[in-house]
């Protein structure tokens, strides 16, 4: 027999009924006032757990802002230490696991290179057409 205790059955419901997430951080937003509709912050606003996630449609919705704004919000909160995930399957969330975090820092690592290794093949082109006497299409 192992000498590890399993968790309790109920210990993840438990945090996300008390609507905390790993960090222990507590919602305390009211978004019943319009002056909380576009200044909360958009973590306040979302469940813990891929199951809970809120497209971006959602959260356009919910905070009154155009979509673009909503997601730099979501750039600025990330880059200030908040953990806000999110897939293309669910959308938005607070994680409910470790395995969570490590699976989105491997999904953002891969866009990352992708996103490098795009922009060394455009830098390749262009310094291919600039290197010609005559730009042929421009």
């Amino acid at each position: 027999m192992s000498k590890n205790k399993n968790a309790r059955p109920d210990a993840a419901t438990s945090e996300q009924a008390a609507g905390t997430d790993l960090a222990g951080h507590v919602s305390t937003c009211n978004f019943t006032t319009s002056h909380c509709k576009s200044r909360c912050l958009i973590f306040d606003r979302l469940g813990i757990g891929p199951e809970n996630g809120k497209g971006l449609r959602q959260l356009s919705d919910e905070t009154g802002q155009d979509p673009r704004e909503v997601r730099r919000q979501i750039a600025r909160e990330r880059k200030a230490g908040k953990l806000i995930l999110s897939d293309n399957q669910n959308g938005y969330f607070k994680p409910s696991s470790e395995h969570e975090i490590r699976r989105f820092i491997k999904s953002m690592s891969h866009r990352s290179r992708e996103i490098a290794a795009v922009s060394r093949a455009a830098e390749d082109a262009l310094v291919k057409m600039t290197g010609q006497a005559t730009l042929e299409g421009w």
